[in-house]
């Protein structure tokens, strides 16, 4: 994991009614790197809005987002449904998700679902959250490092 010591605390905002971050969705490091010495263009990190899911082991991306940077499906992931009996299978991706100036995070099987719809271009897991103090305080949320 790399971290960026520029803030050691943020301000979770709320947004219709969920704490989210502003986050970038990006090429794994060495992809970017391999690509610039190739010569080939690249496309910028995908920025907006990630909901902070507690309840997710894993970071999620939205497929489109992973779409316009270039990342390509590593793999599939079964999931259960919980409505109702049965599963689906989402691909999974290997890229980095990115809160500014506060912490990267290298996600080696993001799942990739339909998130653009909701306004979000990732969910925040408890991979992301891992070395990290979430607090909780009536209306406000904030985010440090342990």
């Amino acid at each position: 994991m790399l971290y960026s010591l520029a803030t050691t605390m943020i301000e979770v905002p709320y947004r219709h009614g969920f704490p989210m971050l502003e986050v970038r969705v990006k090429l794994p490091t060495e992809v970017v790197a391999e690509k610039m010495q190739s010569g080939l263009s690249l496309s910028p990190p995908e920025e907006g809005w990630a909901l902070i899911d507690t309840g997710s082991d894993t970071s999620c991306f939205d497929l489109q987002a992973a779409g316009k940077i270039g990342l390509l499906p590593t793999g599939q992931e079964k999931l259960l449904r919980h409505a109702v009996e049965g599963s689906y299978k989402v691909p999974t991706f290997d890229g980095e998700l990115e809160v500014p100036d506060f912490k990267l995070l290298r996600v080696r099987e993001a799942r990739g679902l339909s998130l653009a719809r909701f306004g979000l271009v990732a969910l925040v897991g408890r991979d992301f959250l891992d070395g990290l103090t979430l607090c909780c305080d009536g209306s406000h949320v904030r985010l440090s490092l342990n």
